[in-house]
């Protein structure tokens, strides 16, 4: 009784619905896809997987990251606690280059970026109680991204996603991993 069957003509980026019949050996697209609501839902794109250790997925669909509802818009943060404050020296994050089809990544399409990338960004650090800018930055168009900061104690860390490269995404990040001055 908690599941739910259709059939969805709209693009599935996790799946793709095709046919094989004896008569031709290909797989073949059928424009249409079954799917199913299960409730509760499986947890996908929980924010708590910038912190398992993967830095892409491994199949279409879109595990190992966080991902935002697109329909809730733009800015949405993500926040990393600790128990006790933290030295920040340098922060890298991962992001979603990885395109659903090859003809949609940048050097088949002419695009400069992949469009679910994150492309404004801003980083702050809980130092004291009080939310402390680490860096913002515009017109990103790379995958991954190191940056070294002025080393703080903190006790929480919060990336704020303000855009992507095209509009209609939401955040989509695979690793936020955080390193003091020793680069532990």
């Amino acid at each position: 009784p908690q599941v739910h069957w259709a059939m969805s003509q709209a693009d599935c980026e996790i799946a793709m619905g095709v046919e094989h019949s004896h008569q031709n050996p290909r797989w073949t697209p059928i424009g249409a896809l079954g799917c199913m609501r299960l409730t509760p839902a499986p947890p996908v794109g929980e924010a708590a997987n910038v912190i398992d250790g993967h830095l892409r997925r491994y199949s279409r669909g879109p595990t190992h990251m966080w991902m935002s509802d697109p329909g809730d818009g733009l800015p949405q943060e993500l926040s990393l606690t600790w128990d006790t404050p933290v030295r920040i020296a340098r922060v890298t994050i991962t992001f979603d280059t990885l395109c659903r089809d090859d003809e949609h990544n940048p050097w088949r399409s002419g695009a400069h970026a992949a469009p679910q990338c994150v492309s404004d960004y801003e980083l702050s650090a809980l130092v004291d109680g009080a939310w402390q800018e680490l860096l913002c930055v515009r017109d990103n168009c790379h995958r991954c991204r190191s940056h070294d900061v002025a080393p703080v104690t903190a006790g929480a860390l919060k990336l704020r996603v303000l855009r992507t490269c095209e509009e209609g995404w939401g955040a989509r990040v695979y690793s936020v991993r955080v390193y003091g001055e020793s680069g532990v």
